[in-house]
């Protein structure tokens, strides 16, 4: 697929049609049955469950993946009214936790009802074993255009390599498979629906093979009799062991003989589904999510073993802080946390602490607070449990309300229970929003990003006054909050970009960003030979001229937008001397670069110029953004009208060192972005352009403060 990007570009349209029409031969079932072994080969990755035993994952050739996704797209809409309201585990955005909440509004709403017994179903290595000929059967029948594509891939032995052994795949539908959940509820679905249309039941619901029966404690034991008898059938064999029934109020009728079998699991405080917890015992669920920030915690220890700041607040911010917790965050009333969000942004706050001053002096309460802000209020974009869940919880009900309706109509439930009023109760108060009165804005998409801007917010209004900032810190703040002052954080540590720094340069940029004390020692200046002894935070270090100043940074950020010009196909010159003159005849220095043809055929002069906002005078009337539009006019006024006498265009390419950008540069970075991307379909180097001139100059300044070692922490 690299070969549709890059120099590649100009045959990408006929390499694109080449690969639609073999994408069509293998749907068409044009290709030879006897390849099919082969094509459908992969190699094998065990992985351990959760609750122990292997999972054999698949991971197929590019082709296989390719036309199975294909198909997919291709046959989920038709598909979508066949599972609806039984099967959410197949093409049901957020089907999960929809069958959390109604569970757990039912269990609110009649625990107390001693009729009724819950069936948490489990069937036995369910993927592997499912019946192949019902499947192929399935298929023909609910998706008859995947058909020859399913049967070459399925119809005989597919060829497992694991290691230097290699297995045949006989039964089941391979994990990896992208078609694979979607094969395998085709096979379960026929036994769903005969369970739907034999009983009357209070709720049935299944994510892929892990289902759900609520109903009377006699009708659920009939229902599993049916699963037990017409199950094998298709190659599902119930697990009973592992199948578990429960009911906050036990029914005395579910002990009589012949209606459970009695080796089914009974747990007494709750059930745990889909990794979530069922029940009306705060402990079961405070124990259960004890666990989870338990087994986050060590493995936020074993990345900081990697010893690289920049990555370890990638992994942290991406996926190995609070994105492991999102799930319990959206499907756990904020009750049910207890302390253990305590004691997850206990240790967060010290994982930060390490990568930003290694675990030494200065990051205080307000660095904790401006750190766990997202990315457009200044912050590092890691989220603190104790902000989500604010808001996680009821935007998952609030996402997911339609869904859950549905399942919960058998029930006549229309009440949302009291946890749901307890979220609308404290997000209400602790916003002051009324965003919930429109049910416009409820029904939005990324409705979870809306509710958590509205609480973020709240808490940086009041910032200001909670924490008592000095006018620095309020100015650092609020230059940090530009459109574009945060991208370098995002950036993905690539050493042929660039985007790369040791741990000192690194630590130096965040710690100066958050505000952290970096100096103690005075020393003098190596350009003015003179000690700046208040400079604590290496703001004369930022704007000096020395060896390691303004020019280092500039020429980086220079070479840096260059090699953007560069990999996006543009022409351009550094460093090009075009015959400017002062008013005394005097040489002006060169075009940083020199965009050709840029301007309707004109050759424009690009001027770089950086700054730092944060001088030591005039911070209480500060306005972020004002000092790089004001090098940007000076700029302008200085050399445009010269370069227009010769016949040259002029743009100044003005930015501070806390990534802030002139229009002027923002227009220009936005409109390299679009001639990328019409010139390459692909394109995907257009979507960091500002993220690399962003990492560019904050690893300028981060050689900066480095030069004037050691600081606090290093």
């Amino acid at each position: 697929m690299d070969c549709l990007g890059g120099a590649a570009v100009a045959i990408s349209d006929d390499l694109l049609a080449s690969i639609t029409r073999v994408v069509n031969l293998f749907l068409e079932g044009r290709c030879p049955l006897v390849l099919g072994e082969y094509i459908a080969s992969a190699p094998l990755t065990p992985l351990v469950k959760p609750g122990g035993g292997v999972r054999p994952i698949a991971v197929g050739t590019i082709w296989r993946r390719l036309v199975s996704k294909v198909g997919a797209c291709l046959v989920g809409p038709t598909l979508a009214s066949y599972f609806a309201g039984l099967q959410f585990g197949v093409g049901v955005s957020g089907g999960g936790e929809a069958i959390l909440h109604a569970l757990n509004r039912l269990v609110e709403a009649r625990g107390g009802d001693v009729g009724l017994s819950m069936l948490l179903v489990d069937f036995r290595n369910a993927f592997n074993l499912v019946d192949r000929t019902t499947m192929l059967q399935e298929v023909r029948r609910r998706c008859p255009t995947l058909s020859r594509w399913v049967e070459f891939c399925y119809s005989s032995p597919a060829r497992l390599y694991y290691g230097e052994h290699c297995l045949r795949s006989c039964q089941g539908v391979q994990q990896g498979d992208p078609l694979g959940p979607l094969l395998f509820a085709l096979v379960l679905q026929p036994l769903v629906c005969k369970i739907r249309d034999s009983f009357d039941l209070t709720l049935q619901a299944w994510y892929l093979d892990d289902g759900t029966i609520v109903g009377d404690t006699l009708e659920v034991g009939r229902v599993l009799d049916l699963i037990m008898a017409d199950g094998p059938g298709f190659g599902l064999h119930l697990n009973v062991a592992k199948t578990e029934l429960f009911w906050p109020t036990e029914d005395p009728r579910s002990r009589l003989p012949g209606i459970f079998p009695t080796s089914i699991a009974r747990p007494l405080s709750g059930v745990s589904v889909l990794g979530g917890p069922v029940s009306t015992s705060p402990v079961f669920g405070s124990e259960l999510v004890e666990r989870r920030v338990t087994r986050t915690v060590e493995l936020m220890d074993l990345v900081a073993r990697i010893e690289d700041p920049q990555c370890e607040l990638l992994l942290l911010r991406a996926c190995t802080g609070l994105s492991k917790l999102y799930f319990s965050l959206r499907t756990c009333s904020p009750d049910v946390f207890g302390s253990a969000h305590l004691r997850f942004d206990a240790a967060l706050r010290s994982r930060l602490e390490r990568i930003v001053t290694a675990s030494g002096p200065g990051f205080g309460e307000w660095q904790w607070r401006l750190a766990t802000f997202p990315f457009h209020l200044g912050g590092l974009g890691v989220y603190a449990a104790g902000d989500v869940l604010h808001y996680a919880f009821l935007a998952s009900r609030l996402q997911t309300a339609d869904l859950q309706d549905r399942l919960m109509r058998p029930s006549g439930i229309i009440d949302p229970g009291p946890s749901f009023a307890d979220a609308v109760r404290v997000f209400t108060e602790t916003t002051g929003s009324d965003f919930l009165s429109d049910s416009r804005e409820i029904a939005a998409p990324k409705l979870m990003k809306k509710l958590a801007d509205i609480y973020f917010a709240k808490v940086a209004a009041s910032s200001e006054s909670v924490f008592s900032l000095t006018p620095r810190q309020v100015a650092l703040w609020k230059s940090q909050q530009g459109a574009h002052s945060s991208d370098w954080l995002r950036a993905v540590p690539i050493s042929g970009l660039g985007q790369v720094m040791n741990r000192r340069t690194y630590r130096c940029v965040l710690g100066y960003r958050l505000g952290v004390p970096l100096f103690t020692v005075s020393r003098p200046c190596s350009a003015f030979s003179r000690v700046f002894a208040e400079d604590v935070f290496g703001d004369h270090a930022v704007s000096c001229a020395g060896t390691v100043g303004v020019k280092h940074r500039h020429n980086l950020v220079r070479d840096t937008l260059s090699d953007i010009c560069y990999r996006s196909g543009l022409s351009t010159g550094k460093e090009v001397d075009i015959g400017l003159v002062d008013e005394h005849g005097g040489s002006l220095r060169p075009a940083d670069l020199l965009l050709y043809s840029w301007d309707r055929g004109r050759d424009v002069c690009v001027d770089l110029t950086g700054s730092s906002p944060l001088t030591q005078t005039g911070m209480a009337d500060f306005v972020s953004g004002r000092v790089v539009a004001d090098d940007a006019q000076r700029k302008c006024a200085k050399y445009r009208d010269r370069c227009e006498a010769a016949g040259y265009g002029f743009l100044s390419f003005s930015f501070s060192s806390l990534g802030e950008l002139s229009s002027d540069a923002v227009a220009l970075l936005k409109r390299i972005q679009k001639f990328s991307v019409s010139q390459d379909a692909g394109a995907r180097n257009a979507a960091y352009i500002f993220t690399r001139l962003s990492f560019a100059v904050a690893k300028g300044v981060g050689a900066q403060l480095v030069s004037r070692l050691p600081t606090n922490f290093m």
